[in-house]
């Protein structure tokens, strides 16, 4: 969108091709910031304009929603294994023939 007809011959002055380049040899994630590593990296965030302020807000918003999306699925993975636990605490106490309450006691379990 930002890019419009730009073209340089100059690799130091072009902007980084994913096709043709290693994204993370020019570019680099930091926060919401994306920082140059190169000569092509800094023409490619300047000329797309890649830290303006629309698209730091989007990244913002979208680290947001993906880290409450993580911290989501871990706490069902939680539930998941407490589950399993549960499960295999039942399953224990009938092969020894004691009660999952004594067991979680003797375990120290709540």
């Amino acid at each position: 969108r930002y890019k419009g007809s730009y073209w340089s011959a100059d690799p130091h002055k072009s902007i980084v091709n994913p096709c043709e380049y290693v994204m993370s040899h020019h570019l680099k994630f930091e926060g919401e910031q994306i920082n140059s590593l190169s000569p092509p990296g800094r023409t490619t965030v300047a000329v797309l304009m890649l830290n303006n302020d629309e698209s730091v807000k989007y990244r913002h918003i979208m680290q947001g929603l993906i880290l409450n999306l993580l911290q989501t699925m871990s706490s069902v993975d939680l539930r998941e294994k407490q589950q399993e636990m549960e499960d295999s605490l039942v399953l224990l106490a009938q092969l020894i023939g004691e009660s999952v309450d004594t067991l979680k006691s003797a375990l120290k379990i709540s």
